[in-house]
């Protein structure tokens, strides 16, 4: 085993006196000295780092992958011959000579659909929060110079199509959690991000909220003080008239149930306004 002192990182150096949110912290910058590996667990995903003389080498662990693991494990020395016994194996020329690397949180490439936890009715007036477990994905990517080297997810979930079939819908992602009314109801997962819902009815009739799509390339990513990854909020609103038609707001700030949340990541596809407005576009099913 190679010794600790190859490797620095704030979340496995004197690990002990940690609080909760930098033992959390897997997106920090870490040090592998050359001819060294480090492995990362992020929830269901391995990750083995090795510095090599213009090279970067990166493995991800093969075999089934449980979506429930909450395993979390930053930068720990590994041996080579662990590293090379994983199959899948890339390499990435770095004419650089810089030995630090960075993994950090990216949002999904595709929207995420989820379900409330119990069946949602909003009579007209009403707003409800629903809070959200959003699968991530995560970057490799160099310090000196900043080169992106690998953009995957930490676990990938099942396709699902969201809207009518063969008219309006799109692709997206099936979420394996569900949107709950209570933030200590959801699971801090190292893999997942939180995201406040606000489902608000302007219309005349009863809104029968069956499933939700959540925008995940548009959301940017934050770090909570309690080591929760966060986006920022979003606002599904059903105005009057036109039982279709709902706006989507994505707040263009940090999280309002994470004070002091740090930004961690952009979002994919940014916005300007922070406003997509689709009519009929089944950004909730059931209406």
């Amino acid at each position: 085993m190679q010794p600790l002192s190859f490797f620095s990182n704030s979340a496995n150096s004197a690990l002990g006196s940690h609080s909760t949110h930098e033992l959390h912290a897997w997106w920090d910058a870490a040090t592998i000295a050359m001819g060294h590996v480090a492995r990362w667990q992020i929830g269901p995903r391995k990750l083995w780092i090795q510095r090599l003389p213009g090279e970067w080498r990166i493995a991800q662990g093969d075999g089934d992958l449980d979506s429930a693991d909450a395993a979390l494990e930053v930068a720990a020395p590994a041996e080579a011959v662990e590293f090379a016994a994983v199959a899948r194996i890339k390499r990435f020329c770095s004419k650089s000579d810089s030995e630090q690397i960075r993994v950090r949180p990216l949002s999904a490439d595709r929207p995420i659909v989820t379900r409330p936890s119990v069946e949602l009715y909003l009579p007209p007036g009403e707003k409800v929060t629903l809070f959200v477990g959003l699968p991530l994905w995560f970057a490799v990517e160099t310090v000196d110079p900043a080169q992106r080297l690998l953009d995957t997810n930490l676990f990938r979930p099942s396709d699902t199509w969201f809207g009518p079939v063969g008219e309006e819908g799109e692709l997206c992602y099936a979420s394996r959690t569900y949107g709950r009314f209570r933030l200590e109801d959801v699971p801090r997962w190292p893999h997942r991000a939180c995201t406040a819902v606000q489902i608000l009815n302007g219309a005349d009739d009863t809104l029968h909220v069956e499933r939700l799509r959540i925008p995940a390339p548009y959301l940017a990513l934050y770090a909570g003080a309690d080591g929760r990854i966060w986006t920022q909020d979003v606002v599904l609103e059903r105005r009057e008239g036109g039982s279709g038609f709902v706006q989507l707001e994505m707040q263009c700030r940090a999280p309002s149930f994470a004070p002091g949340a740090k930004w961690l990541a952009d979002a994919r596809i940014p916005t300007h306004s922070g406003v997509v407005s689709r009519a009929f576009a089944s950004l909730l099913a059931g209406i």
